[in-house]
């Protein structure tokens, strides 16, 4: 949840350039692949970032407006 809500521009970047639109069926089935080739791109530091902010969330709750969503 914090790669897809941190990097969502990214991932619909890619999902876009495969010629896949938003809230189409294919966007759908398409969007983990696009997470996975979006995560393969990121800083070490970004991935630690997106790790410990996963815990701190798990641990307590994702911030009201990422709920929100």
């Amino acid at each position: 949840m914090v790669i897809a809500d941190q990097e969502k521009a990214k991932i619909d970047d890619v999902l876009a350039r495969a010629g896949h639109a938003p809230s189409s069926s294919r966007y759908i089935k398409n969007y983990q692949r696009a997470v996975g080739k979006v995560i393969k791109r990121l800083t070490m530091e970004t991935m630690e970032w997106a790790e410990k902010t996963a815990k701190e969330w798990n641990d307590t709750h994702p911030p009201p407006e990422i709920q929100a969503r």
